[in-house]
C-alpha cells in the first residue's frame, strides 16, 4: 500500500500502541481529518513542524499537512539558533514546545470538522543533515521518493512482514531514516509500532516480553553501547530484524549482535540527499549491495556517482570512496573528505583512526584536523578500552600518549602524528551515528579534561557514574598549591557537561538551587555522580563516595533552552 493512500482507504489494524493502549486505524485517521480541516486554513503552503515529544501528535500533524497539500519542513532541533534561521523563512511554526517566536501550538486547537482524506500528491518534505562541514544542510525530498522507497524495503522484507512483528525503535521520525523505518515503512505494511522511544538494553527486552516477534530500528552508535555490555544482557530470540543506518557499523559489533539477537542487522548505506543505495548483513561479507532500481558509476575522483529514483537530484555525487567493478556489489574505502594535508604531505584520516583502534590500550577513536596558524596539524579524540583505562590511571596521559604515538610511528613521520590528544568516555555522536563535529571541536578547544568515567548507567531520567579526577589535570593546577582540591566551579562545569552530551541540553537560562559543597574532593580519589531529572526541566544531582558527600545541589533550566 503506498503511503500517500494509505489514510484514503479502511483498515482493520492497529498502527500504533502506547503503553497498554492500542490505538486503531480508525482513531487515527479520524484524528488526521480533524487537523487536516484545521491546517487547510494556514496560509502558507510550507510549515515547520517540531514535536519532539509526542510521536502520535507528531504522525497526527504530519500526515495531516501533507493531506492539506503543506510542505513540511522538519527541524532536527530547536535551539535558539536554529530558531532565528527558521525565523527567517517567514513560515508558521507548529510545535508544542515554547519558543521566541509565534507558533500554533496542537495541544490548544479545537478540533472538530473533519477534512476529507485524498491522495497526497506534489508535496515536499524537507529534512536537514550535518553533512561534512557540520553546518545543517536543508535537502528537500518529494514526498512521492520516500513513498517510492518504502515500496521497495516492503518488497525485500516480505518474508519479516509476513509474521506480523511489532517494531520497537532508539530513532525518531525527524529525520529520514527514521521516517523511513520507524513510521512509513510500518505503517504501510499494516504493521504496529510501539511509540516508547528505547534507550536502554533494558526496554528492549522488556518490550521482547510484551509482543511475539519484533523488528529493532536502531543505529551504530547504540549497538556498540549495547554489545560494549553484551556479558550482561540476555535477550530473547524474536526479533525478525534488526535495521540499521547513519554510520557504518564495525564487523564485531554486527557480530554480537548476531550472538545476542540471533539476526544479522540489516545495514542500510545512504544519505538524506541520495536515499538507500546499498545494503548488506556482514555475516555474507563486507561487500555492500546495490538496492534494485538504483544505479551507480565511480566519478573522477573514484567516489560514487548515484542515478535513482529516490535521489532529490540526479545524478549526485557523494564523498564515499569505491572499490567497483561494475557488477552489483562494492566495497568501501571511506571518505574522499578526509585526505588532509599534514606538513606538506596528504594523511588518510580513515586509514590512521584504524590503524589507532589496533592499539591494544583504544576501543575507539576519531580524527579532525586542527588549525595551528597558518598550518594544519591533527587532533585525536580516543575512548580507551579497561586495560587503557588502567594505564591512564596508574601512569597518567603522557606516557600514554608516547605509547600511543610510539604504535603510530611505524606508519607515519612523527610530523604527521597527532599534536593534541584527547581522553573521552564516547565519541560524541547524533541519533543517527552521524559524528558530531562541533562537539568534537569543542574538546580541542578547552584545556579542562574530562574525568576517568567508569561504570555510567543511563536512561532518561537518571545519569550515574564513577569519576576518577587525575592529579595532573589543569584544574588542579594552584587550586591549592601543595594541597591540590577539586574547585567547585569544575564540580559544576561536568554537571553541565553532562547535561549537555547525555540529556542533550545546552541551557542558556538557568538557576542553581540549595548547592551544597560539604567535603574536599582530591585528586585520583573515585566519586559517585548521580543526577536525576525531578521535574521538567529541573535536574538534581550529588557527587559522594559512600555516605560521605561532596556537594549536592538542584539545576532549573529555563524554557528557551535547547
Amino acid at each position: 500500500m503506498k503511503a500517500s493512500e494509505i489514510l484514503c482507504g479502511s483498515y482493520d489494524f492497529s498502527p500504533f500502541i502506547l503503553g497498554d493502549n492500542k490505538i486503531s486505524f480508525q482513531k487515527f485517521q479520524s484524528d488526521v481529518q480533524k487537523y487536516a480541516a484545521i491546517f487547510q486554513k494556514v496560509d502558507k503552503s510550507s510549515v515547520i513542524l517540531y514535536i519532539p515529544d509526542d510521536l502520535y501528535l507528531f504522525y497526527c500533524c504530519f500526515m495531516a499537512l501533507l493531506h492539506a497539500g503543506k510542505d513540511v519542513v522538519l527541524p532536527a532541533s530547536m535551539g535558539p539558533k536554529i530558531v532565528e534561521e527558521l525565523s527567517n523563512l517567514s513560515l508558521p511554526f507548529i510545535t508544542n514546545q515554547d519558543i521566541n517566536v509565534p507558533t500554533i501550538n496542537p495541544n490548544r486547537l479545537l478540533l472538530g470538522e473533519k477534512a476529507p482524506l485524498n491522495p497526497i500528491h506534489d508535496t515536499y518534505i524537507s529534512f536537514f543533515t550535518s553533512g561534512s562541514t557540520g553546518k545543517p544542510k536543508q535537502i528537500r525530498k518529494n514526498f512521492d521518493t520516500l513513498v517510492a522507497e518504502v515500496q521497495l524495503h516492503s518488497q525485500m522484507q516480505k518474508s519479516v512482514i509476513a509474521q506480523n512483528p511489532t517494531l520497537i525503535a532508539t530513532i525518531m521520525p525527524n529525520h529520514m531514516y527514521g521516517m523511513l523505518w520507524r513510521f512509513l515503512f510500518p505503517l504501510c505494511n499494516f504493521l504496529t509500532q510501539d511509540l516508547d522511544t528505547v534507550i536502554s538494553p533494558e526496554e528492549i527486552q522488556n518490550k521482547q516480553k510484551l509482543y511475539p516477534h519484533i523488528l529493532l530500528a536502531t543505529t551504530p552508535t547504540f549497538m556498540n553501547e549495547l554489545t560494549s555490555y553484551a556479558g550482561q544482557y540476555n535477550f530473547s530470540k524474536n526479533c525478525l530484524a534488526i535495521y540499521s543506518s547513519g554510520s557504518l557499523l564495525s564487523l564485531d559489533t554486527s557480530r554480537k549482535m548476531l550472538d545476542l539477537f540471533g539476526v544479522s542487522p540489516f545495514e542500510v548505506f545512504g544519505s538524506t540527499e541520495t536515499g538507500g543505495v546499498s545494503y548488506r548483513q556482514q555475516m555474507n561479507g563486507e561487500k555492500w549491495h546495490i538496492f534494485p532500481s538504483v544505479q551507480i558509476q565511480q566519478n573522477d575522483q573514484s567516489c560514487i556517482r548515484v542515478n535513482s529514483p529516490f535521489c532529490f537530484q540526479n545524478p549526485y555525487d557523494m564523498q564515499d570512496l569505491i572499490r567497483w567493478e561494475g557488477g552489483s556489489d562494492f566495497i568501501l574505502l571511506g571518505r574522499n573528505d578526509r585526505v588532509v594535508k599534514i606538513a606538506e604531505n596528504k594523511v588518510d584520516l580513515n586509514e590512521m583512526e584504524e590503524r589507532l583502534s589496533a592499539h591494544p590500550f583504544v576501543r575507539d577513536v576519531y580524527l579532525l584536523s586542527l588549525e595551528n596558524g597558518k598550518n594544519l596539524t591533527l587532533g585525536a579524540l580516543i575512548c580507551l578500552n579497561d586495560t587503557g583505562i588502567e594505564q591512564l590511571k596508574s601512569n597518567g596521559k603522557l606516557p600514554l600518549v608516547q605509547d600511543i604515538k610510539k604504535h603510530l610511528s611505524a606508519w607515519y613521520d612523527k610530523n604527521l602524528l597527532p599534536k593534541k590528544f584527547r581522553f573521552v568516555h564516547q565519541i560524541p555522536k547524533n541519533q543517527q551515528g552521524k559524528i558530531l563535529k562541533q562537539e568534537i571541536i569543542g574538546f580541542f578547544d578547552s584545556n579542562v579534561s574530562e574525568p576517568v568515567i567508569e561504570n555510567l548507567k543511563f536512561d532518561k531520567n537518571q545519569l550515574s557514574a564513577d569519576l576518577i579526577f587525575l592529579k595532573e589535570a589543569i584544574y588542579f593546577q594552584g587550586h591549592f598549591p601543595r594541597y591540590p582540591i577539586l574547585p567547585g566551579v569544575i564540580q559544576l562545569h561536568f554537571v553541565f557537561y553532562f547535561l549537555k552530551h547525555y540529556f542533550h541540553l545546552n541551557p542558556i537560562h538557568y538557576c542553581i538551587q540549595k548547592l551544597k559543597f560539604t567535603n574536599l574532593i582530591l585528586p585520583d580519589v573515585r566519586v559517585h555522580f548521580q543526577m536525576d531529572k525531578i521535574g521538567q526541566g529541573e535536574y538534581s544531582f550529588s557527587y559522594q563516595s559512600g555516605d560521605k558527600l561532596y556537594s549536592t545541589a538542584k539545576v532549573k533550566i529555563g524554557d528557551d533552552n535547547v
